[in-house]
């Protein structure tokens, strides 16, 4: 499957698309591929749903077989049972007449005719019947192989029918066939080269068929072998709303000073951009209301994590607080995230709110397992989106250290807050260094497809990208995005993989009662899912940086949902690989001589101190932002802090730095002039005789210095 997409191509004889036979161990004399390129995606395609579909019937004839009591009548045996979960394995109820000393089901019946038992019960390992692949002969087999042949069958049309083939001078040209003897060239993956326009659009086709599978695939093996989901369900929402209480909790401690009345960048000055909702919760956009909203949307997340059914149980009406709790969070999240302005532009702000959205249809009571189901594969396919964007975004971008493995040689020393064992990494072998980028990869761009997979697909996703995110907290610090992205592989697992969570004892069906009015609600639902998920498909598009252009309505229909709610956001870290860390310092005077630094609270900065602690979960904006400052990035705010430094009186300004270091911690003592300048920082190898933490160039005035009175000037040049 993927070494069909990834492979490079040249033109045949025939006029088909095959393998290119340079990129083969120097094996130039064999024939190439001659398969069509099109008909090779549908044999992968194929060998997926064969193993897919074979695992739940094996699975299913395990049970379906050893279930069965002797049948010494000669007449069909059924036994069936009303108002049985399918979801959970739960034992059977006593029924009079009826034997109960059966193992657990989880299936509505179960039937035999006398030609098939012939008296007595099957072996488990008869020949007559195939307990593996889709050729099994139970119904859920033949179901499942009958729609995995026509979507087998809709690909392979529809990547014919994509249009006509690419000619020759539209396809990939590989240059001239390198001299006998002459130096190989250094790996390099040029995405340009491989994802011709024909692959790009086989490879969009193909995901979204995978998606959609994880999505149907419950229907197809049938309910008694679709996982049930509850456990995890419960543990998410416990998890989810403690981040999103931690997130408040951390913007309220530093908002005042960046949008508050004497902040960096009042809100009060862009009230009249706002929505009218936002503009209605802020009402005079005072210091102490915009604190108050954060503490509100925390105390209503931290209730909601209470409220979970178990220790706290509910009935009724009061089963959808938690949604509404969690809806208020939303909102009051969007609020800030508004009115913050840059300051809340981060790639984890706009997750946290995508994701809580989605969080609060999964915290509503189901009254059928589908409502349970198709909230939680939204909830897995953005999870999807954000590492298979975050990986092909790093590719697309064209940067040379990525496509030759060599952007972890830097990230470590030049991402904006290294931690705990940042330094370390950086000196590691260049090997390893080459190893933990195309892991990385592996990671983003290949284990994602297996979310949709069965019980150890999903077990190893979960996993490795657990992994990662543990290995990306060790070496950096991010605020609460590699915990919310953990938080999210919660829903790969199972209840079977989760035996020590709580599950709630409730036996629902698989679809709603056959009511007008529950069928209608099946409807809306599984209508609504999938327009979350073109949504989302069109966030995802984003990661290929215009290679791909959506049709102008759902780009229209995409903008209005992400503006209202912040559904279907692109995300991608690190596109683009930073090989040095170059740090701005702000300089104080109060004689325009002496001239005095104003030391970050977490970001590097101080030559003779290691790296600061950061408490967990805590996000830095301005240290954040500050960074993004000396690669460019320069905002209004920048210009609102300096003037906030030379006025004086906003000590909410002054809490942000450094406070034990702060050579003007008197807001009625500002300093007279300022200045920016830059300096270049690097680790100390291993072993080199030095008692500094950091080695830092010689500083170079970058702006200033300035007063008062012409920071305006000077600054204004200085975003320009």
């Amino acid at each position: 499957f993927f070494f069909a997409l990834c492979m490079p191509q040249r033109q045949c004889a025939g006029d088909l698309t095959c393998f290119d036979p340079r990129y083969f161990d120097g094996n130039r004399n064999g024939g190439p591929w001659t398969l069509p390129f099109w008909l090779r995606w549908c044999f992968g395609f194929a060998l997926i749903i064969y193993v897919a579909c074979g695992w739940h019937n094996r699975n299913y004839n395990a049970i379906h077989h050893a279930a069965q009591p002797p049948n010494l009548h000669g007449k069909p045996l059924s036994l069936s049972i009303p108002h049985l979960s399918t979801g959970l394995s739960r034992p059977l109820l006593a029924t009079p007449g009826v034997a109960t000393d059966l193992p657990e089901l989880s299936f509505v019946s179960i039937s035999r005719t006398p030609q098939l038992n012939r008296g007595r019960p099957r072996s488990l390992h008869s020949k007559r019947s195939s307990t593996f692949g889709p050729f099994a002969t139970t119904g859920h087999g033949r179901d499942a192989w009958r729609l995995g042949g026509a979507m087998l069958l809709a690909v392979a049309g529809g990547a014919w029918a994509m249009g006509p083939r690419q000619r020759a001078s539209q396809r990939s040209v590989v240059g001239p066939l390198p001299a006998k003897g002459a130096s190989k060239r250094p790996f390099y993956i040029s995405f340009d080269m491989w994802a011709t326009p024909r692959r790009i659009q086989m490879a969009l086709v193909l995901v979204a068929g995978v998606c959609l599978w994880g999505l149907v695939a419950p229907f197809v093996v049938g309910p008694a072998q679709a996982p049930s989901f509850w456990a995890s369900r419960w543990l998410f929402l416990r998890v989810f709303n403690v981040l999103t209480a931690t997130a408040f909790l951390s913007a309220a401690v530093q908002i005042t000073g960046l949008i508050g009345q004497r902040g960096m960048a009042p809100v009060q000055d862009k009230l009249p951009s706002l929505s009218p909702f936002a503009r209605w919760v802020l009402g005079r956009a005072s210091s102490t209301r915009i604190q108050a909203m954060c503490l509100g949307g925390a105390f209503c997340s931290a209730l909601a994590a209470l409220l979970d059914g178990i220790w706290l149980p509910l009935s009724g009406p009061l089963l959808l607080l938690p949604a509404a709790l969690m809806g208020i969070s939303h909102l009051l999240y969007g609020v800030v995230k508004s009115a913050g302005g840059q300051f809340f532009q981060l790639q984890w702000d706009a997750l946290l709110q995508e994701a809580s959205i989605l969080a609060c249809v999964l915290a509503l009571p189901h009254n059928s397992l589908l409502g349970l189901h198709c909230s939680q594969w939204l909830l897995v396919l953005l999870l999807f989106r954000l590492m298979l964007g975050s990986g092909i975004v790093k590719l697309a971008s064209g940067d040379p250290n990525w496509a030759t493995l060599r952007a972890m040689d830097f990230h470590y020393l030049t991402q904006p807050l290294p931690s705990g064992f940042a330094r370390a990494a950086h000196f590691q072998p260049r090997a390893l260094s080459t190893a933990a980028c195309a892991g990385m990869f592996v990671v983003e761009i290949i284990v994602p497809f297996l979310f949709f997979g069965g019980a150890w697909c999903r077990a190893i996703a979960f996993l490795t990208q657990v992994g990662l995110q543990i290995s990306i907290m060790a070496t950096g610090h991010y605020g609460f995005f590699n915990a919310l992205t953990i938080c999210l592989c919660i829903l790969l697992l199972d209840d079977q993989q989760l035996p020590w969570a709580p599950q709630p004892a409730v036996l629902l069906p698989w679809l709603p009662a056959p009511e007008a009015l529950g069928i209608a609600l099946a409807a809306v639902g599984v209508g609504v899912t999938l327009l979350f998920a073109l949504l989302q498909g069109i966030g995802l598009l984003y990661a290929l940086r215009g290679r791909v252009t959506p049709p102008e309505v759902l780009t229209r229909l995409h903008y209005r949902f992400n503006d209202a709610c912040g559904l279907g956001n692109a995300y991608g870290l690190f596109p683009v690989m930073t090989t040095t860390r170059e740090e701005l310092l702000l300089e104080a005077s109060r004689d325009g001589k002496t001239w005095l630094p104003l030391r970050s609270r977490y970001k590097p900065d101080d030559p003779t101190r290691g790296l600061k602690p950061i408490p967990p979960l805590h996000m830095p904006r301005l240290d954040w932002w500050l960074w993004f400052v000396a690669l460019g990035h320069r905002g209004r705010w920048f210009k609102g802090l300096c003037q906030r430094l030379l006025e004086g009186g906003s000590p909410e300004v002054l809490r942000l730095f450094d406070p034990a270091t702060n050579p003007f911690p008197d807001p009625a003592r500002p300093p007279v002039a300022l200045r920016v300048c830059a300096c270049e920082y690097q680790w100390p190898a291993p072993g080199e005789d030095t008692d500094a933490q950091w080695v830092r160039s010689d500083c170079r005035l970058k702006y200033g210095p300035m007063t008062l009175e012409t920071s305006d000037y000077h600054l204004s040049a200085f975003l320009s």
